[in-house]
């Protein structure tokens, strides 16, 4: 385990280190202050604002898009098919 511990430590500095500052700040009595109750506040807001924002985008656009149907004229010109025929006339 311990060899475990050292790579992982030597391919991750970074995290190693953000984990003894946090194990840290939490041991010396640093969880409940008002400074921690403001990280988790912000960090909450962050991670609902993140998990909400793909969500009502994806669903505005599709409120949008039938309304962009309905407003926007045809630029193509009606196919033969479709035109009314004369021949049926006497």
């Amino acid at each position: 385990m311990d060899q475990d511990l050292k790579t992982r430590f030597d391919q991750h500095p970074y995290g190693a280190l953000a984990a003894a500052l946090g194990v840290g700040y939490v041991l010396g009595g640093g969880f409940f202050t008002p400074l921690t109750e403001r990280i988790a506040r912000f960090a909450v807001k962050a991670g609902v604002r993140a998990a909400l924002l793909p969500f009502l985008t994806t669903r505005l656009s599709e409120l949008v898009r039938p309304a962009e149907r309905r407003e926007t004229p045809s630029t193509t010109p009606p196919s033969p098919s479709a035109a009314p025929s004369h021949q049926d006339a006497p």
